[in-house]
């Protein structure tokens, strides 16, 4: 007869000890955990569910800032908005290509995309909140445009 602890197994994303058929694998992501650590009851995968609601926060910030309201604004301040519409734009064709050394403006560092990727969707939403920051602070004047 076969024990409990032989159908138990160390989770490989936690650690956390489980039974063996509560081992999932993300074939989106490639994830590989249990309930405890990226998987719900039912074997989904919250860490494409997180990476996707973080790249919908994303493109919801790039469409704000691009739906900002320029006719108040002097020309430095159009362009400016504009260039950081298209700095998001290939920010993320760069993750999304897979390159290396991605500059993060939200903290200064520079990620190759796997770890951007693989953050359950942080760096992306740290991303997007920069660059709305950044547009508002460019609207009313407390950084430069230039």
């Amino acid at each position: 007869m076969t024990t409990l602890h032989e159908n138990t197994t160390a989770c490989p994303g936690c650690g956390a000890g489980v039974l063996n058929d509560d081992i999932y694998k993300c074939y989106g992501c490639y994830w590989v955990g249990c309930e405890n650590c990226g998987f719900d009851s039912n074997g989904d995968c919250t860490v494409c569910a997180d990476e996707e609601e973080a790249w919908d926060a994303f493109d919801d910030a790039r469409m704000q800032i691009d739906s900002i309201d320029h006719s108040g604004d002097d020309n430095d301040v159009r362009a400016a908005l504009k260039g950081l519409v298209e700095y998001m734009e290939q920010w993320k064709e760069k993750v999304e290509c897979g390159e290396d050394s991605i500059l993060c403006r939200s903290d200064g560092r520079a990620y190759d995309s796997w770890q951007i990727m693989d953050d359950c969707g942080d760096t992306v939403k740290s991303e997007a909140k920069w660059c709305l920051e950044r547009a508002k602070a460019l609207q009313d004047g407390s950084v430069s445009s230039t």
